[in-house]
């Protein structure tokens, strides 16, 4: 068992599957991450500074352009690294900050979830 954790771009009103759940028609994998504490930790922060509430497991946490700000800062303090590649995890996060902000740019909502 562990946490696993994801962001996604959405755009547009989104529909009911067969199952009951929401879905986007317009949606972008953005990043997918297993057991990183240390991106979850920041964006609980985040989360914590918007509402008082710091647990996020299972809920949809929208990221804007501050957010991702912070994640870069993050980044370049060194406080998003885990036990992985760090070259190749630094990089990694890079793309996902820029993807992340074109999304937004360009009128999607960017979430992140995480579930443990």
């Amino acid at each position: 068992m562990g946490m696993d954790s994801m962001a996604v771009a959405q755009r547009g009103e989104p529909t009911i599957d067969g199952e009951g759940g929401w879905i986007y028609l317009d949606e972008i994998a953005l990043g997918y991450w297993r057991n990183h504490r240390r991106l979850h930790s920041v964006i609980e922060d985040i989360h914590a500074e918007r509402t008082g509430e710091r647990d996020i497991n299972t809920k949809a946490i929208e990221l804007d352009l501050a957010a991702f700000t912070r994640l870069e800062m993050a980044l370049n303090d060194g406080d998003l690294s885990s036990d992985g590649d760090g070259l190749e995890e630094h990089c990694y996060m890079q793309e996902f900050i820029a993807a992340g902000r074109k999304a937004l740019v360009d009128g999607y909502t960017v979430r992140y979830w995480c579930w443990y």
